[in-house]
């Protein structure tokens, strides 16, 4: 058995699949792939070499879904149709929010492929009763319905928005948005402490957080401030690149050095904090 990244059809979400030996998998192609729901698209990104990943599945395989099989011509133009419905669902969950007068904001509309059940994604900022909501377009509608509250983050990912970086966000290009962002994840990293810088466009911590945030957790390192001594001069640790691995220094003579991370294990700190290792 292999391992895949998969993006399941009815969401941007990318999950681990797994998948038979004997199969070929193709990137940028489609496949049919269980779901939470009932079977459905997914779309092939790779194989998965995270050793990590790997062990958990060994250790619980029952908990990943599969990857079923190459979609046939009957099955892509049903999928077609499928997403037409759901565009004609949306227009008319609009029209129905409107006249129950709902404080709900629709995101997006999946008529699943098996066709038993229509998912609707909205987003509000209070719990809303849409029970009445859903009898109406189940009645509507003639299948299963479920309305789905989401948060400001899941809102975010889906749509195709850039960040300051002038890169697509992180939450609708991968799977980021399911794991907590603290501001120790910036201090960690040495970042300003302003809701401005570290905000993202939901308004929330930027996922990118908690990118680097391991490296930083490298123990053995100085903090800002840390004195070392180096040829029996007091020097303090300015900066902190953590990419170069290199340590920035002043004396009170405003005398600048920089030392590697090997040269620093030599000459060892001082005067280090109590938490030296969390720059």
């Amino acid at each position: 058995m292999k391992l895949a990244y998969i993006r399941v059809g009815y969401s941007k979400e990318v999950e681990v699949y797994v998948y038979n030996e004997e199969m070929v998998l193709k990137k940028g192609r489609f496949y049919i792939i269980e779901t939470i729901h009932e079977n459905d698209f997914g779309y092939y990104l790779g194989d998965v070499n995270n050793q990590a990943i790997i062990n958990d599945y060994n250790n619980n395989p029952d908990k990943y879904f599969k990857v079923l099989r190459v979609p046939t011509n009957q099955d892509i133009q049903k999928r077609k149709e499928k997403k037409l419905k759901s565009k004609e669902c949306f227009e008319i969950a609009l029209q129905k929010i409107e006249e129950f007068g709902l404080p709900i904001k629709l995101v997006n509309t999946y008529y699943f492929f098996e066709g038993n059940k229509i998912l609707f994604n909205f987003y509000s900022e209070t719990r809303v009763d849409f029970r009445e909501l859903v009898k109406n377009l189940a009645s509507l509608f003639k299948t299963r319905i479920e309305l789905h509250q989401i948060g400001i983050r899941d809102f975010a990912q889906h749509f195709d928005l850039y960040g300051i970086c002038g890169r697509e966000t992180c939450c609708s290009t991968i799977k980021t948005h399911k794991y907590s962002v603290s501001l120790k994840a910036a201090k960690e990293q040495n970042l300003n402490i302003k809701a401005s810088k570290l905000s993202g466009i939901c308004g929330r911590l930027m996922c990118c957080l908690n990118y680097e945030c391991e490296n930083y957790r490298e123990t053995g390192i100085p903090n800002i401030g840390d004195e070392i001594i180096i040829d029996n001069i007091s020097f303090f640790v300015k900066e902190v690149d953590r990419n170069k691995k290199t340590i920035h220094l002043f004396n009170e003579n405003d005398e600048f050095k920089e030392i590697s991370f090997d040269e620093f294990q030599k000459v060892g700190c001082q005067n280090c904090s109590k938490n030296m290792g969390n720059t």
